[in-house]
């Protein structure tokens, strides 16, 4: 998905969510994770963190990890060039 089409804030800026933690869980047929973000927050009223909990395939849990390895190693060239 191009960046264009990303959720972006009314001044244009892209609406972004620091995740805090997650959390992971393994089933038969699946993987389960649970993405839980500073600015979701906890209810003050209930105590419960809100959170995304996404259930993803084999494949897809194998894709995003490489696609997070990919990032991680652009980000870190990104950090290293800015040092010299």
């Amino acid at each position: 998905m191009p960046i264009e089409d990303w959720d972006k804030a009314e001044d244009g800026n892209l609406i972004l969510r620091p995740l805090t933690h997650w959390e992971a869980a393994g089933t038969a047929q699946s993987g389960v994770l649970r993405l839980v973000g500073a600015r979701l927050g906890t209810d003050a009223a209930t105590g419960h963190s809100h959170s995304t909990q996404l259930v993803l395939s084999l494949p897809q849990l194998r894709n995003l990890g490489e696609s997070l390895l990919k990032l991680a190693d652009e980000v870190e060239k990104v950090i290293d060039s800015a040092k010299q």
